[in-house]
């Protein structure tokens, strides 16, 4: 029965022709999104959900009768009409930007290609604010958005976009061939950012998982991505991996954006954000590069005090001599029940004068007796 009412409907509505249409049009059909005013976006935008949904519960409530139709004409309708205002809501995002960057500042559109803006690299980062939604990635979805959102932001600096095509391509690049005298990206450069996003789409796997602590980290110095010089990552690992379609595994580091591998990257060495024990230039001495030796590693030619380019405030004073060590107790044990005799040891206390001879009598050969002049 059904069957046949649907059917019975459909017949119905192709006899009367284009007259339901006609009388249904939605009056956002007919309106030119393209060039609403800016500020009535938003609230354009939030009408034309409201009626999606309202024109969804209709098609629902109408089923199998000539209101199933007129619904879906609305869904249609509502559907395009959000679809526009979203790209005018880019449009006028993209003009607020403008607005705010002086004319003397303002990149130079690039007709088929982009701009090359070099990332902030400081702590020899991929980039120095790291990428949010890898922080944030928690599902395999999510982790892939994430991924895409880290290329683009690669593709934009042909140091980084190099540096990924020698570790997922396992392909050397040289940069100054993805960037163009006016700033813009090279045909080379669009063709290498395609075969490497394919790469990645086509990865076997891409899920969030902390990046190993025995893992080798990347990182940048002067422009160019490099390896570093040993295993271990420490601080925070957050990251998603990406299982490549050979097998092989790269990590991406949401606190910087860096490559990390399970080993030796195939790249050349250099510093990372990572820090080691080795590349603290303290206890190396104070040369410009941290290594050497101290202008003035130890006792020296003595300065005298009004001599001295920057004495201190008062004259030094040294510190009392420590006491001597007392000896060893003799150690008694059941083989040797009888201490043996203490190992005498110098006195360290000054001797005392000699006594004074007393006098001899010439005359007598007496001699008195301590404390008595003469003799009796």
């Amino acid at each position: 029965m059904r069957v046949l009412k649907t059917t019975g409907v459909l017949v119905m509505l192709a006899l009367l022709g284009g007259t339901l249409t006609a009388c249904a049009v939605n009056p956002q059909s007919a309106a030119n999104w393209s060039t609403i005013d800016c500020s009535d976006v938003s609230a354009q935008a939030k009408t034309a959900k409201t009626e999606l949904k309202t024109a969804q519960a209709a098609q629902k409530d109408g089923k199998g009768t000539p209101a199933e139709v007129q619904a879906a004409a609305d869904i249609t309708s509502a559907k395009s009409a959000i679809a526009q205002l979203n790209a005018r809501a880019s449009e006028c995002e993209d003009t607020e930007e403008e607005d705010a960057t002086p004319a003397s500042e303002t990149a130079k559109e690039c007709s088929a290609t982009w701009k090359m803006v070099p990332a902030d690299h400081t702590d020899n980062r991929w980039f120095f604010d790291g990428v949010a939604e890898i922080k944030t990635a928690a599902t395999p979805k999510q982790a892939a958005n994430a991924a895409r959102v880290w290329l683009d932001r690669v593709k934009t600096d042909e140091g980084l976009l190099a540096g990924a095509a020698k570790v997922i391509l396992q392909r050397e690049v040289d940069k100054t061939t993805l960037i163009a005298a006016d700033g813009c990206t090279t045909e080379a450069a669009v063709d290498l950012y395609a075969e490497i996003a394919m790469t990645v789409a086509s990865a076997q796997s891409i899920v969030p998982e902390s990046a190993p602590a025995d893992g080798w980290n990347s990182g940048v110095n002067n422009d160019n991505v490099i390896g570093d010089t040993g295993s271990g990552i420490s601080g925070d690992r957050t990251a998603i991996k990406i299982v490549l379609p050979d097998g092989r595994v790269i990590w991406v580091l949401a606190r910087c954006g860096n490559i990390a591998t399970p080993r030796t990257p195939p790249l050349p060495p250099g510093q990372t954000d990572e820090k080691r024990p080795q590349d603290d230039p303290g206890p190396r001495g104070n040369a410009p590069d941290g290594s050497g030796q101290n202008e003035n590693s130890g006792p020296d030619v003595y300065i005298p005090r009004e001599e001295m380019e920057d004495p201190p405030d008062t004259p030094r004073v040294n510190p009392e001599p420590p006491p001597p060590t007392p000896p060893t107790p003799p150690t008694v044990t059941p083989e040797n029940p009888t201490p043996p005799d203490p190992v005498p040891t110098e006195d360290p206390a000054p001797p005392p004068p000699p006594e004074v001879e007393a006098p001899v009598v010439p005359e007598t050969g007496c001699i008195p007796i301590t404390g008595v002049v003469t003799c009796p």
